[in-house]
């Protein structure tokens, strides 16, 4: 039976990873914001960039977006999975990277991907202390 004091330890280090990995996983969505915008066309007019830069941007973070509720839930397996399918976004961001307003993205990308994996190893100690 492990001891109160490392459990609590244990808790609080998964909480503070949880947190950063929100703060990250958020940091990603507006990086993409950022980066759609700012690559319109600079003649064309704001209701048209507004309307397919947040189309694009929709269609570029869908699948970050389905990964929500694991991460609400703290679900180890779907926390796993997520960080495989930020790996997927890394070699995008790699080659956006050569146009100066793309290196927040690949920054954030590889944040949010050291993040969830620490959180998911986070998670499941909590889970195999809580189970013992």
């Amino acid at each position: 039976m492990p001891e109160p004091s490392n459990t609590w330890t244990l808790k609080m280090r998964a909480e503070k990873w949880q947190h950063a990995t929100w703060i990250s996983y958020w940091l990603v969505m507006v990086t993409f914001a950022i980066n759609t915008t700012a690559n319109a066309p600079s003649d064309m007019a704001l209701g048209p960039v507004v309307t397919a830069g947040m189309t694009f941007w929709l269609l570029q973070t869908l699948p970050l977006w389905l990964f929500f509720p694991p991460m609400k839930r703290r679900n180890v397996k779907g926390l796993s999975w997520f960080s495989y399918l930020v790996l997927l976004y890394i070699p995008f961001c790699i080659v956006g990277a050569f146009q100066p307003p793309h290196w927040s993205g690949v920054l954030a990308t590889l944040a949010i991907l050291l993040l969830f994996f620490c959180n998911a190893f986070w998670v499941r100690a909590l889970k195999r202390l809580r189970d013992a």
